[in-house]
């Protein structure tokens, strides 16, 4: 498999061989489902299941970026976010195509990956990361990291790359693009 360089930071998937000895690997999907930092080389603090801070929108939380991701799809007309993924269940919703995302009481459902994923995931996941980023040792590696010299790869459980794409999303991917530019994909 060829790996889609992105810049100082490139996302790949869990299995990816990296053969590059200068290469810099930090997986980004351990610990789900904790509060924790991690390590230099296990970016915990980016996990979209990381729970250090409870995610609002609209007229709904959720204790992660992947459950609010997940709780607010809706899989049948009237439906509304599912409470058990809000409060910790981000797997309930995981691979089922829902018919729209939650946009707020009362509101048509948002229709599209890429708008749903604007203003649900890239908002939260915004939130969660500038809340790490206020801690001096997270801060210190990302430093490390991007002055390591080689690349840098973020493993990732899925590897897709865009906002509008109809398929999961690497969290990764966002995270590289951000680091790498300082701008979230749009």
């Amino acid at each position: 498999m060829k790996i889609q360089h992105m810049g100082k930071f490139t996302a790949v998937g869990m299995r990816t061989a990296i053969d590059d000895p200068k290469a810099l690997v930090i997986n980004t999907c351990g610990r789900n489902d904790t509060a924790e930092m991690g390590t230099f080389r296990n970016w915990v603090w980016s996990n979209p299941t990381n729970r250090a801070i409870v995610h609002s929108y609209e007229d709904i939380t959720a204790v992660s970026v992947e459950c609010l991701w997940q709780g607010t799809k809706i899989f049948a007309p009237g439906g509304r976010p599912d409470e058990a993924t809000l409060a910790g269940d981000w797997r309930r919703g995981k691979a089922k195509r829902p018919i729209g995302a939650w946009a707020g009481e009362g509101m048509p459902l948002i229709t599209s990956p890429g708008d749903a994923r604007r203003a649900i995931y890239i908002p939260a996941f915004k939130r969660l990361i500038d809340w790490w980023m206020n801690h001096e040792q997270i801060r210190r590696w990302v430093e490390d990291a991007k002055a390591w010299d080689g690349p840098v790869y973020l493993r990732d459980h899925d590897t897709g790359r865009g906002i509008d794409r109809n398929g999961p999303m690497s969290h990764a991917w966002v995270l590289a693009t951000y680091l790498n530019t300082g701008a979230w994909p749009r």
